[in-house]
């Protein structure tokens, strides 16, 4: 089993604890997708906006 490296803080000079990964690799595209759906009907609400407003 290899040593895990110890790993001090630059700020406090403390001993941190070793770094695990919480989360999985692969993305979430579920998440992915309804970001791109938000930002979609944001711009287009924009665009409206701005196309009210030159007339």
């Amino acid at each position: 089993m290899a040593k895990d490296k110890i790993i001090y803080s630059k700020i406090t000079g403390k001993r941190m604890p070793p770094y695990t990964v919480s989360f999985s690799k692969e993305p979430n595209i579920d998440r992915m997708a309804q970001a791109i759906i938000d930002l979609y009907y944001q711009t287009r609400e924009y665009k409206k906006d701005l196309d009210e407003k030159e007339r």
